[in-house]
């Protein structure tokens, strides 16, 4: 690595906000931004996802975005296309950047560091492989009998990934559970830095209340079954036995809508809870 006046960081990514608008996404520029802000230099590779975007700017907050070809979903081949694309895209960052971190934020992103002698901190925000199982197929042509085989080998780079990292870092217990599920040495290992808010721009009101003057819930996740929101919404006739005037705001669309919906009504807390979309 060479040596310079500003430390600079590369970031690893699959899409960076407002490209595309979730949680890891905003999590990884807003970390860039702040990192702008304390003089460090940060560059972001993430796909291109549509054709107007450049592949190569500096935003307003002092991030560099460099965006690289992204395959067509359309195609049967869109994974491995994919996977090669983001492969070689990453190894062409680390020789060109000379960055002196490399943080990696996503799997298929954190293969060009991992397949060679580049060290690289990765912080792991969900296993991939199973939201490719359970929600992420879906969007994109992959053949049925395909699909098992993709998963074992996304499950199977992930593992590897998340062993070469010289650290590893996850946003909460929950999250290092799930890493468990995936390694449990690299879960044992892994350093726990819980997500940060930046108040100045989010924060609750200062009692918490809504109009009504009575507790107001907010929760703002992907309407999946891994996100939680289904015990959310069943724990609802609980919270409201204590609290009977409460209510709760989900934020958010995904798979599980009309199913949630149902279940709103099916335990009769259509005054309770409001769904925002997104």
């Amino acid at each position: 690595m060479r040596a310079e006046s500003t430390m600079h960081v590369l970031l690893l990514t699959n899409a960076v906000a407002p490209d595309k608008l979730g949680g890891l996404e905003r999590y990884v520029r807003e970390l860039a931004a702040q990192l702008v802000r304390e003089g460090v230099q940060a560059t972001v590779l993430a796909r291109r996802l549509d054709a107007s975007q450049p592949l190569d700017e500096i935003g307003d907050d002092g991030v560099r975005i460099v965006r690289h070809h992204s395959p067509s979903k359309a195609s049967p081949l869109f994974v491995a296309n994919y996977v090669a694309q983001t492969w070689r895209a990453g190894r062409r960052a680390i020789r060109e950047h000379e960055p002196r971190i490399v943080h990696a934020h996503f799997p298929v992103s954190a293969l060009a560091p991992a397949l060679g002698t580049c060290r690289y901190l990765y912080t792991f925000h969900a296993p991939v492989y199973r939201e490719l199982l359970s929600e992420r197929h879906g969007s994109y042509m992959l053949p049925r009998g395909l699909q098992s085989a993709t998963v074992g080998t996304l499950r199977r780079a992930e593992r590897l990934v998340v062993r070469r990292a010289a650290r590893v870092v996850t946003l909460s217990e929950y999250m290092r559970g799930e890493l468990r599920r995936l390694d449990a040495a690299t879960a044992d290992r892994a350093a726990l830095i819980p997500g940060g808010v930046d108040v100045g721009s989010f924060s609750p009101a200062t009692s918490g209340r809504h109009a009504e003057g009575a507790p107001l819930l907010f929760c703002a996740r992907r309407l999946t079954p891994r996100t939680g929101v289904r015990e959310l919404l069943h724990a609802m006739p609980a919270v409201l036995a204590e609290l009977p005037h409460a209510r709760l705001a989900v934020a958010g669309t995904g798979v599980m809508e009309t199913e949630l919906r149902r279940d709103v009504v099916r335990l009769q807390l259509e005054r309770s809870v409001s769904f925002l979309g997104r």
